[in-house]
C-alpha cells in the first residue's frame, strides 16, 4: 500500500511539472502570436517633445489655443496624442505663453521655455534636447497637428527601440509627423540652427532613415490657416 502511494504520488509530481512546462510555452506562443502595437518593449527615457513655439502669423491668432470641434485646444489634442504613448513628454513654449504652459502642464508636461523663439524652429529643438540630453531618443511631434493617432507614434518609438537612427511615418508618398531620433544623432540635435528645424540633419541622414506607410492622414495634416482644419459632419 505504501508502495503504491508512493508511485501515485511520483506519477503527480511528473504530472504536474509537464502541466507546469505547457503552461510556460503555452504562455511562450502567446507572446510571440501578440501583434507590434502590444508588445511594450519601451526604454522609459524616450523622450516625447511638443514644439510649440509658433508665431500662429499666417492663423490670425493663437492656433495652438484654437478650440477643435470636441472643444479642447489644438495644442492639448496633439499633446495627449503624444504622451499617451511616451510617458514622459515636454512642450517647447514662447516666453509669454503662460496660459499654453499652465494647459499642458496639466497634461503631465514639462516645459522648457525657449528664450529666443524668433531664431526658429531649430532653436526649439536645442533647447529640449538641452534639457533632456541623457535621453536614449526623443519622439518631436508638433503642437499644430493635433491630428496624429497614438498607434502612429507607437510604430515611431518602437523603431527606434530597434536601432533606427531616424524614425518616421510615410503617408501616400509624403514623410510625416512626428519623426523620432536616436542618441546618436545627440551632438547634431544639439547643434541645429535656423526655420528648417531637422529637415537639413534629415536630409544629410537620409540613408539612415526608417521610413514605415501609415494610413493615418493626420502624419501630414498641419493647421497654418484656419482653412486647413477639415471639415466636421
Amino acid at each position: 500500500m505504501n508502495h503504491k502511494s508512493s508511485v501515485y504520488r511520483d506519477q503527480s509530481d511528473c504530472l504536474s511539472v509537464v502541466i507546469h512546462r505547457r503552461k510556460l510555452l503555452f504562455q511562450s506562443w502567446q507572446v510571440l502570436l501578440q501583434p507590434d502595437t502590444e508588445l511594450h518593449l519601451r526604454p522609459s527615457n524616450t523622450i516625447g517633445i511638443l514644439l510649440a513655439a509658433g508665431q500662429s502669423n499666417r492663423f490670425g491668432s493663437n492656433k495652438l489655443l484654437y478650440p477643435l470641434d470636441d472643444g479642447e485646444p489644438m495644442a492639448v489634442m496633439a499633446a495627449r496624442n503624444l504622451i499617451e504613448v511616451i510617458p514622459k513628454c515636454a512642450a517647447v513654449i514662447r516666453p509669454q505663453d503662460t496660459h499654453l504652459a499652465a494647459l499642458l502642464r496639466k497634461e503631465g508636461f514639462n516645459i522648457v521655455v525657449n528664450p529666443d523663439p524668433d531664431q526658429g524652429i531649430g532653436s526649439s529643438i536645442v533647447c529640449a534636447i538641452r534639457s533632456f540630453a541623457d535621453a536614449s531618443g526623443w519622439v518631436i511631434a508638433l503642437a499644430d497637428m493635433p491630428y496624429i493617432k497614438p498607434v502612429v507614434i507607437e510604430q515611431v518609438v518602437s523603431r527606434l527601440e530597434h536601432g533606427a537612427i531616424i524614425s518616421a511615418p510615410v503617408y501616400r508618398h509624403k514623410r510625416g509627423h512626428p519623426v523620432g531620433f536616436s542618441r546618436a544623432l545627440l551632438t547634431p540635435l544639439m547643434n541645429l540652427r535656423g526655420d528648417r528645424g531637422a529637415q537639413v540633419l534629415i536630409q544629410e541622414q537620409k540613408s539612415e532613415m526608417t521610413l514605415f506607410q501609415t494610413e493615418d492622414e493626420g502624419v501630414v495634416l498641419d493647421i497654418d490657416r484656419l482653412g486647413d482644419l477639415p471639415e466636421t459632419g
